[in-house]
């Protein structure tokens, strides 16, 4: 027998796991390896070859708005020849194949190390060539061109469909060194890197105190539900790097922040719009509040659902629930025609076509809504929501599926609250929209992510639900944290300090590298010499973070950010001209280099900046309105109005636009259309205080002492 181990003698590893080879987990894991074969995963990416690769390349010719593409094989190699991003035909092979179903698409190799997927992708059920945005011809060096940056699968797609995937781009030479562990998603994606797991099972009995849960990283038994649904969020969600390497043991949100419900990824009642990737959609659900994770009806393995039909809803949902696994399940016959008023067996009696109705995305790929919301076509006449009904029914009205359920389930169903009444209000920045708002963003019942999505449209409202902002603070969810942090820009510097600081000891990286973007412009003498050293350790981690995707705008646009905010001006204008040069269709980067010029008193090379972003977007509003007011400092008035009638037409609901418009046109004396400007502002926003003001004194100058009296009444009140 073994000698008996003393627990409290043994020393840890000191060495981290590394990543092994898959085989060697293949090799003893037989019954999981035979699942995982053919599984998504397994062949989320593979090395293109006569196994692998679906669609036809024997010389076939696919063309679409003009542009050919010519897929054909050579030595045993696929390639594709298509317009590149030099504005010339070329060939391109074909590296690697991207999914399986209900889609393929293809991995071309550029020069430096750039793979990219291929904007042409092959139909796997209707065996054909189709074009991901079909009938659209993007130029070269355009943001939907196949060889932008959007479609750089290096840094945008080959995490998730690689393990142990690191990018390792150089900004200076502009070049990948891409390596990874395997090309799929294998073992170690999910359960970590497995060398101490295989030293273990060399010698189980000797090595179990070295190795706690047999050397894996990630414990699942030991895992929450909420721990569970994260660890599959790591590449199921739509988020963003806080981290130079994301770690698989630690928490989501040490390496992760995931997209709010924002709009144009998210309708205003939650359902998913763009593509979100599962994880927002089901965090929203009462479900997950519940405790139900994604491998209560996912097989971890094969990924497919554990059950076809209903039977996989009525598992929990029937008139015997497992109530001691959910307490809050009811007792009721659901897969039944007095639920769901649809013929057993018809597409309508199906749970998921009404629970979780499909989006497709890629013109092929129907993906479902995990929020598990119940149809309110109501409100889809009232906000111009999707619902259920009517996806299906195409041929029918809102009115007609309202009446349906009126009858159905009586109009009570009509008075269930839903989020949409209060997020889509505060979309429009309707000034009402600021009370329902702090009552849902301090509703305990409501999930994390609707709650935080309520305090991130709460920023547009200035300091107002402060005191509810500043009580999250030390909310349980480090989503709520870090969103309520981010309101607190405007606070005075030695309040800021003091509600912020104690957040750089947060449990939480996200939480304290948003906590250190706040500290980072704050005067030295407010800080101990131990609290300034901590706070730059935390910015050098923001730092490492952004720097990790480096070959994407975004990180140099947070970088030229943080040297604002340090009063390094210099070392901001590079990041911010790094951003542009990246890509020079990602607006927020002018905007941010022309306020920093503005700032610095180059008023000349702000007018400039914002004249170079709008030859490359010149339908951004936003863009012709910030260059308008430039202009009217400069007295250079008649270009500022050619410059804000385009802002209106690209931003037509927009108070502030129609306001500024309204003054520049009362200092050219074009009165009748000002005064309507000033109005159709005031229609916008009518408990704007400027706005009221500057049409008192409208008609006071124009000697209309009668409407002006109107709205200083309203000004009084």
């Amino acid at each position: 027998m073994p000698t008996k181990i003393d627990v409290m003698t043994v020393v840890q590893p000191k060495q981290a796991p590394d990543f092994i080879n898959n085989n060697l987990c293949t090799e003893c894991h037989t019954e999981q390896t035979q699942r995982w074969l053919g599984s998504d995963h397994e062949k989320a990416m593979q090395v293109a070859n006569k196994q692998t690769v679906l669609g036809d390349f024997n010389n076939v010719l696919f063309t679409d708005a003009g542009v050919k593409s010519h897929f054909f094989k050579k030595e045993n190699k696929y390639f594709i020849n298509t317009l590149g991003a030099e504005g010339k035909y070329a060939d391109f092979e074909v590296k690697y194949t991207f999914g399986i179903k209900p889609l393929q698409q293809y991995l071309l190799a550029l020069p430096k190390g750039k793979l990219q997927a291929f904007t042409v992708a092959w139909d796997t059920e209707k065996k054909q060539w189709f074009d991901l945005y079909p009938e659209e011809a993007f130029e070269p060096n355009t943001p939907l061109h196949w060889a932008s940056v959007a479609f750089t699968a290096n840094s945008s797609c080959m995490e998730c469909h690689m393990t142990n995937m690191t990018l390792n781009y150089d900004v200076k030479k502009a070049d990948y060194k891409s390596t990874w562990s395997e090309v799929n998603v294998s073992c170690q994606a999910c359960h970590g890197p497995g060398s101490h797991h295989l030293d273990w099972a060399k010698n189980p009995e000797e090595k179990q105190y070295n190795y706690p849960n047999k050397g894996l990283v990630v414990n699942y038994k030991a895992m929450s539900a909420q721990q569970s649904v994260e660890s599959c969020a790591r590449c199921h969600a739509r988020r963003y790097s806080v981290s130079k390497n994301d770690t698989h043991g630690r928490d989501f949100f040490d390496d992760f922040m995931p997209e709010l419900l924002r709009e144009g990824a998210y309708h205003s009642d939650g359902q998913i719009l763009d593509e979100v990737y599962v994880y927002g959609s089901f965090t929203q659900s009462k479900m997950y509040q519940q405790g139900v994770d994604c491998l209560d009806c996912h097989n971890p393995h094969t990924l497919k659902v554990k059950e076809n039909n209903n039977n996989l809803c009525t598992r929990c949902h029937q008139l015997t629930p497992p109530s001691k696994q959910f307490n809050t399940l009811i007792s009721k016959e659901y897969d039944s025609s007095q639920h769901h008023f649809h013929p057993i067996g018809s597409a309508g009696s199906q749970c998921v076509n009404c629970h979780m109705p499909a989006t497709t995305y890629m013109q092929t790929d129907a993906r479902r809504d995990h929020s598990f919301s119940i149809p309110r076509p109501d409100l889809s006449k009232k906000w111009n929501l999707p619902n259920a009904c009517t996806q299906c029914h195409e041929d029918k009205t809102q009115e007609w599926a309202i009446t349906a359920m009126n009858q159905w389930y009586g109009k009570q169903w009509q008075s269930r609250f839903s989020i949409a009444e209060v997020i889509a209000p505060a979309r429009l920045g309707k000034t009402d929209a600021v009370t329902p708002l702090i009552n849902l963003i301090n509703d305990p019942k409501q999930a994390a992510i609707i709650r935080a999505t309520g305090l991130d449209l709460l920023s547009n409202y200035g300091l107002q639900g402060l005191d509810t902002r500043l009580a999250l603070l030390s909310d349980n969810s480090p989503l709520i944290r870090v969103i309520a942090l981010r309101g607190l820009d405007s606070l005075p510097n030695e309040q800021k300090f003091n509600v912020v600081i104690p957040l750089l000891n947060d449990s939480v990286q996200s939480v304290r590298i948003e906590a250190a973007r706040l500290l980072a412009p704050l005067p030295e003498k407010l800080f101990t010499p131990q609290q300034r050293q901590q706070l730059n350790e935390i910015l050098e981690e923001y730092k490492a973070a952004q720097i990790a995707l480096a070959d994407h705008p975004e990180g140099h646009l947070n970088l030229g950010n943080l040297y604002v905010n340090q009063g390094k001006s210099e070392l901001a204008i590079q990041a911010y001209r790094q951003s542009i040069q990246l890509n020079p269709y990602f607006l927020p980067s002018y905007s941010a280099l022309a306020n920093l010029y503005y700032t610095i008193g180059q008023r000349q090379k702000a007018v400039a900046i914002f004249k170079e972003g709008l030859t490359f977007i010149p339908e951004s509003g936003s863009l012709h309105y910030s260059l308008s007011l430039l202009l009217v400092e400069q007295q250079q008035l008649q270009a500022a109005v050619e410059h804000l009638e385009k802002a209106i037409v690209l931003m037509p609901n927009q108070a502030a636009v129609y306001y500024n418009y309204g003054l520049l046109l009362q200092k050219i004396n074009r009165m009748t259309n000002a005064e309507k400007a000033i109005l159709k502002a005031y229609a916008l926003a009518p408990n704007n205080q400027r706005i009221i003001n500057a049409l008192i004194i409208f008609y006071q100058q124009q000697k209309q002492p009668k409407k002006a009296k109107r709205f200083i009444q309203m000004l009084t009140r």
